[in-house]
């Protein structure tokens, strides 16, 4: 499990608490510290190492998503690698079970999970190729409730995608290591699609598992790139996919031309802020 962070100790803290209830002996955490200057998140980094529950990194760069992860990949000692967010925490017990189940199939070459927003509305199942403000890539069921089965049942169906997000994202080292790991041209965005269109380039599924089910906070640590020099930034790499895939990022396999690329319309079987019964056993909605 390769985790960036730079500070943010109130998010990678409740990371890291939930990785540990679930992870095997087999299993490494590797944190890849970007710059933390926080000396509450450096004495965390130092009590994890000298725990042995964590091996940290230290990457004093500029933020480049690709890069940073590159440079973990390549001190990881795991054949099978997951790229995580530090914002998220797990849900699913058997989360690295089933992805690496799923990445025992020759022809499945990544593994995606279902992530949620705090409130419990989806985040992200699978991404869908030619959606999104510069019609690169997005999420076709996002922000409708996470109970929700979505059109056709999608947003809680195992499925193939185009491409999945890095947020929590397994691959074999191997083929990771054949495709050249995440190109750095994309510092910061689209650089997980990139990838999954690559691997799937060389003739594998990337396959999004609904029960890999985590908590995801969406990039607190990192900001918003909706404004200013981000904004011009995050254009500039939707060009960059679009010289590189433009005529797939219009035709993707995987979801139907007949569907709007703004967002796919639904009526919420129940109301969009619900209990979430895996937290201090609160009742599923609708339980008596």
């Amino acid at each position: 499990m390769i985790i960036p962070t730079r500070n943010g100790l109130d998010v990678l803290k409740p990371c890291i608490d939930s990785i540990v209830k679930t992870v095997p002996e087999h299993a490494e955490i590797l944190i890849v510290d970007n710059g933390s200057d926080d000396p509450a998140t450096l004495s965390y980094l130092e009590s994890l190492s000298e725990q042995g529950i964590a091996r940290v990194l230290r990457y004093d760069e500029p933020f480049n998503f690709s890069l940073i992860n590159n440079f973990a990949a390549e001190h990881a000692t795991g054949d099978i690698l997951c790229f995580l967010n530090n914002d998220t925490e797990i849900l699913s017990g058997d989360w690295l079970a089933r992805a690496r189940a799923l990445l025992s199939m020759d022809d499945v070459g990544v593994v995606g999970a279902r992530l949620l927003y705090p409130d419990g509305t989806l985040q992200h199942f699978g991404i869908a190729l030619g959606m999104g403000d510069h019609r690169v890539a997005g999420t076709p069921h996002g922000g409708m409730n996470g109970n929700d089965p979505g059109y056709f049942g999608k947003a809680r169906l195992m499925q193939e995608f185009s491409a999945v997000t890095a947020a929590c994202l397994f691959i074999r080292r191997s083929d990771f290591t054949t495709v050249g790991g995440f190109a750095p041209e994309f510092r910061v965005a689209y650089n997980d699609i990139d990838l999954c269109l690559r691997i799937r380039a060389l003739g594998f599924k990337v396959v999004g598992d609904p029960e890999i089910l985590l908590i995801h906070k969406e990039s607190r640590t990192r900001g918003s790139d909706k404004t200013g020099e981000r904004a011009r930034r995050l254009a500039a790499e939707a060009a960059r996919m679009h010289d590189r895939w433009g005529d797939l990022l219009r035709n993707d396999p995987f979801y139907s031309p007949n569907l709007s690329l703004d967002r796919l319309d639904f009526a919420p079987a129940v109301p969009p802020r619900v209990p979430m019964p895996w937290r201090q056993g609160e009742p599923a909605a609708g339980a008596p």
